[in-house]
């Protein structure tokens, strides 16, 4: 199934090619903005301008990982997820492999090519060490685990309170945008607001791994958290789908 999602992508996304391109436009902006504030300024909290490049350099090429939007509350509402659930696998794990199918076409298309200009950008795309690398990567996977918690809790709240995909998908974008520390990394924060939302589970999806990345987080302490909101958001979550099965009928079409 994630095989063909991703064999998939290509045709049932003629403009991919232009999503990809503002894509590309968008960290080259970040970039130059990142130069223009703290060009001749030392480290902020730990992060220097070298640092902070390669930051959003990850969020960019890990975006669809750390997202993890399978676009499940949408099947529910358009009616499309009934013929779903006629195969020997749950609705939920469907969805979750042709995200993976996607993020696999993403990452071969988008994100290696994204690496590879980087340093011709100035941006330095390795981890802050080896250590660093192996232990974003074990970051990665519990972000996932985390990011299709929020998903799967997030779809069976659009669910239960009937509300419309694109309420949800906007309302989703910003709390993911703000709280998961994507776009803007916590240590530039005012008021300690980053060290509150470091402590939130939208936090485990992006600001935990890209911190290990560039050698700025006490790893230990985040990965934990990242397990323990991986398995409580997963708990709630299949208590919230179970509590509201006669909703999911009358849920859009």
């Amino acid at each position: 199934m994630a095989v063909m999602s991703a064999a998939g992508f290509m045709g049932d996304n003629a403009l991919f090619l232009i999503d990809y391109l503002l894509r590309f436009l968008r960290v080259i902006l970040f970039f130059a903005l990142w130069r223009l504030i703290l060009h001749g300024k030392g480290a902020i909290n730990g992060y220097t301008l070298s640092t902070t490049l390669t930051y959003t350099l990850i969020s960019e090429v890990f975006r669809e990982v750390m997202e993890c939007r399978t676009w499940l509350e949408s099947g529910f509402w358009d009616g499309s997820v009934s013929m779903r659930y006629l195969r020997p696998m749950s609705v939920f794990a469907q969805y979750a492999a042709e995200w993976s199918g996607g993020v696999a076409f993403r990452l071969l298309t988008f994100s290696i090519p994204l690496l590879l200009l980087s340093s011709l950008m100035g941006v330095n795309p390795l981890p802050a060490s080896p250590q660093a690398g192996i232990l974003f990567l074990a970051s990665l996977l519990l972000a996932v685990f985390v990011g299709l918690g929020i998903e799967y809790l997030f779809s069976g709240l659009a669910i239960a309170f009937r509300t419309h995909p694109w309420i949800f998908n906007r309302m989703r974008a910003a709390i993911g945008e703000i709280l998961s520390g994507a776009l803007l990394p916590f240590a530039f924060m005012p008021l300690g607001l980053g060290k509150i939302f470091s402590y939130l589970p939208f936090a485990g999806q992006a600001s935990t791994p890209l911190s290990i990345y560039v050698g700025q987080a006490d790893s230990p302490r985040l990965m934990a958290l990242q397990l323990f909101w991986g398995v409580v958001l997963w708990l709630i979550a299949g208590r919230l789908w179970e509590k509201n099965k006669e909703k999911v009928v009358a849920y859009g079409g």
